[in-house]
């Protein structure tokens, strides 16, 4: 309380009602409300997860974050401390999986991703994705498990050898495509948007894992959280669904620019786009789980989001 201004000061814990806020699984959140008569708003305080440094960069993410909060994006940071921040509390509702499947959430999602992409942050506008993944699979590669023998025996089982060709064969593929460099999410699931009913306003927050990468990553990646975390892949979006996204992405002033045809031939370059950058997203978060399988302090099961996430892929 004392790293905020008045009244936070004078006030005791007691005094204030702390709630728990789900969704995530990387960090803990919280939400801290003062008493009415202090005229203060309510706080959001987060605590990193454990040993998350290894794979964020805690102080690029601080100073993207700054300058992603200075463009209307999430909400502003109030203080921060040595394995957290505090930032103003957003009013709304979080959406869920469910709730991407609204047709107009699903246009506001796609405007709102459109404009995040041209956010102007001050870092070389190069892809920051395939090293990302690369260096998590590397990483996930030298753990020693051996102190868990359930453990151990689940993650060779995800025979991460092969994982790693499977890596270079799509980021071959993703190079051929050509998906055009944006700043990306990175991480646009259900509980990354809040819906403020009152203003009509769609936020998105958590921009730990964004950067610059290819647009199409951002597509997949958002259409795969369409499963959720118990990865129900039966909910991913068919192509009608896709196509509408696409096309609330777009707009309309530059569709009327496009015309009919240009138009289509741009949402199918977008559709191909997904569909091969869609699996990296698997490699991704896959390779993401293994290392929070040994680092992490989060109750979840991280080697069989891992298990499910490569099967998936595979599927596909």
């Amino acid at each position: 309380r004392n790293l905020l201004s008045e009244p936070w000061p004078q006030l005791t814990l007691e005094q204030c009602a702390v709630t728990v806020i789900a969704g995530g699984i990387t960090n803990a959140l919280f939400k801290v409300t003062p008493p009415l008569d202090t005229g203060a708003g309510a706080v959001a305080v987060r605590c990193f997860g454990l040993n998350t440094e290894v794979f964020i960069d805690r102080e690029r993410e601080l100073r993207n974050l700054l300058e992603l909060t200075a463009a209307g994006f999430g909400a502003p940071v109030l203080a921060t401390f040595r394995n957290g921040r505090i930032e103003a509390f957003l009013d709304g509702a979080t959406l869920d999986p469910t709730a991407l499947m609204d047709p107009v959430h699903l246009g506001r999602i796609a405007s709102k991703l459109k404009s995040f992409h041209s956010a102007r942050v001050s870092e070389p506008r190069e892809s920051r994705l395939w090293r990302t993944i690369r260096g998590y699979h590397s990483e996930a590669t030298a753990l020693d498990f051996s102190a868990d023998a359930a453990k151990a025996k689940a993650a060779a089982a995800l025979n991460l050898e092969r994982i790693g060709r499977e890596i270079e064969r799509v980021e071959k593929a993703s190079a051929e495509i050509k998906s055009p460099v944006v700043y990306c999410h990175n991480d646009a699931l259900a509980y990354n948007f809040i819906w403020d009913e009152t203003r009509e306003a769609l936020h998105v927050i958590d921009f730990e894992y964004s950067g610059f990468g290819e647009r199409g990553f951002d597509f997949g990646n958002h259409f795969n959280e369409w499963a959720g975390f118990e990865c129900k892949w039966g909910q991913l979006p068919g192509r009608e669904t896709r196509d509408a996204f696409y096309r609330a992405y777009i707009g309309d002033a530059e569709a009327e620019a496009l015309g009919p045809e240009a138009l289509a031939a741009e949402m199918e370059r977008m559709d191909r786009e997904t569909s091969i950058l869609s699996l990296a997203s698997h490699m991704y978060w896959g390779t993401w789980a293994v290392l929070q399988a040994k680092h992490s302090a989060v109750d979840f099961d991280y080697i069989s989001y891992a298990k499910m996430r490569f099967a998936q892929y595979d599927a596909t």
